[in-house]
């Protein structure tokens, strides 16, 4: 084949090739966060954590930006895992090589040499890379990634997919479900177990968490020697690294004020007003602790009489913002219908309404504070009123 033909082809193909990349540059994509739905974390007027919900795939995964995340946990991942990442095409052609090698020639520990691109790429399309062809697509859906997003969103979607154990995916639910604190305030050998956590994320979390897993403990502290080598001034950090930090496990997370915070998800079911799956509320912890200790001893003191169920509500007047709301005596009690909210309830207002029409009367001069008023049984047309006690004392 003549030289001339040769360079054609190659000029056809690569035109082809640059065509194809600018159709999928270009044409209309879903943000990355879009992909996926996600928790709602409630939050009392402290920022306490009142509940967490898992989101409609029944996984723990809220949105958090990239620059709300811990900045030493960002450079920790890239440093272990894509030190190349803001300088590749989604592909490293070397790390593939290395871990091809590794894998397949010296028969060692598998290792992928996938970037954080291609690791997105398989969350995000279920990808099976243990097979050479699902390596392949993997290889392709990094590039079309690459085309389609910049380096921001692609690192941010994959720090809030990633997954860390269990059920629980993102950097930001994990800080928040382990460590009980925003992502941006870890310290930083709370960073590197996050760092550390994709690479065997059901390996490292046990249900029971009160020690790190010595595998976990042992790879963070790797992490950290490799770690100094680059960052000496990190070394004052040292005794942090001794210490083995316990993880809070799914079942210890807070279930607080049950009625208040269902009816606060029930308001904002629908809604587009949750920024990033975060919801404030007006309660106070310590007054609703305070409200539910008194209503406690209340019930225990009442029990003899009959008295088996009671509602709170606690308003604060200048504003009309909920302070504390208990809804029943016994949230998780189904004898007496406990998951009932009895502040919401429709009930017959009865006596309540009496000062208030006593009132009326004394405005009106109808009646005063000595007046006697019967109690004789009295029809309104149809209408026969009675009393709890049925029987009428005469006046």
């Amino acid at each position: 084949m003549p030289k001339s033909r040769k360079r054609i082809y190659c000029l056809l193909l690569l035109s082809f090739l640059l065509g194809i990349g600018l159709l999928i540059r270009f044409l209309p994509h879903e943000p990355l966060k879009q992909r996926f739905p996600y928790s709602v974390a409630v939050y009392d007027e402290q920022q306490n954590l009142l509940r967490l919900t898992t989101a409609k795939d029944q996984k723990y995964r809220l949105w958090t930006p990239l620059e709300q995340l811990s900045p030493q946990l960002v450079e920790a991942v890239l440093f272990q895992e894509d030190e190349w990442f803001y300088y590749h095409f989604g592909v490293n052609p070397y790390g593939l090589l290395r871990g091809a090698t590794q894998t397949y020639l010296l028969g060692g520990t598998p290792q992928g040499g996938s970037t954080i691109t291609m690791q997105l790429a398989r969350i995000l399309w279920d990808i099976d890379s243990r097979k050479i062809s699902g390596k392949i697509e993997q290889i392709l859906r990094a590039i079309q990634l690459e085309l389609q997003y910049s380096k921001h969103d692609i690192l941010e979607a994959y720090f809030n997919f990633a997954p860390y154990g269990r059920n629980v995916e993102g950097a930001g639910t994990a800080s928040l479900i382990y460590f009980n604190k925003a992502n941006k305030n870890l310290n930083l050998a709370e960073a590197m177990i996050l760092a550390i956590l994709p690479k065997n994320p059901n390996g490292y979390i046990q249900q029971n968490n009160n020690q790190l897993n010595p595998q976990l403990f042992n790879a963070r502290n790797k992490l950290y020697q490799r770690w100094i080598t680059e960052h000496p001034q990190d070394r004052q950090w040292q005794s942090h690294f001794t210490l083995n930090y316990p993880l809070r496990s799914l079942e210890k997370l807070p279930f607080f004020a049950p009625h208040f915070t269902d009816q606060v998800l029930q308001y904002y079911a629908d809604s587009d007003a949750i920024q990033n799956g975060q919801i404030v509320t007006s309660l106070n912890s310590g007054l609703q602790r305070l409200v539910e200790r008194i209503s406690r001893r209340y019930l225990a003191q009442q029990k003899h009489y009959g008295v088996t169920n009671m509602a709170v509500l606690v308003v604060d007047n200048r504003t009309m913002q909920i302070k504390t709301l208990i809804g029943s005596g016994d949230y998780f009690n189904t004898q007496i219908s406990g998951q009932i909210n009895g502040t919401l309830a429709k009930r017959s207002y009865g006596s309540t309404l009496k000062p208030f029409i006593y009132g009326l009367a004394f405005d009106q001069g109808l009646a005063h504070p000595k007046t006697i008023l019967k109690d004789l049984p009295t029809n309104f047309a149809d209408y026969q009123p009675e009393i709890m006690k049925v029987i009428s004392s005469g006046r």
